[in-house]
């Protein structure tokens, strides 16, 4: 099994909070269709199952991880500007 991780530690109003994102590509169980892929991709989001993308072609989970964190990281920066809170990167991990 193939994994990736995207880990980021920021603050809110001086409270710390982290963000982890966690995709792995599984293999397909059963009979394969001509030009299926043989993996598939899983991601959890904070140990929630994340299903706002389409993980069923991907092939590099690491360059998954990084742009689904990215763009939870975009939402939460508009959303917490909207609520007149501030935000600050501390720490970005990609594994």
């Amino acid at each position: 099994m193939k994994r990736a991780m995207y880990r980021l530690t920021y603050s809110v109003d001086n409270n710390i909070e982290e963000l982890v994102v966690e995709v792995e590509l599984k293999q397909v169980d059963g009979l394969m269709i001509p030009r299926q892929n043989i993996y598939y991709g899983v991601a959890r989001v904070n140990g929630n199952i994340y299903s706002k993308k389409d993980l069923s072609n991907i092939v590099n989970p690491k360059l998954t991880a990084e742009q689904i964190g990215n763009e939870l990281k975009d939402e939460l920066k508009k959303k917490l500007r909207a609520d007149g809170k501030s935000f600050r990167s501390i720490k970005e991990i990609i594994k």
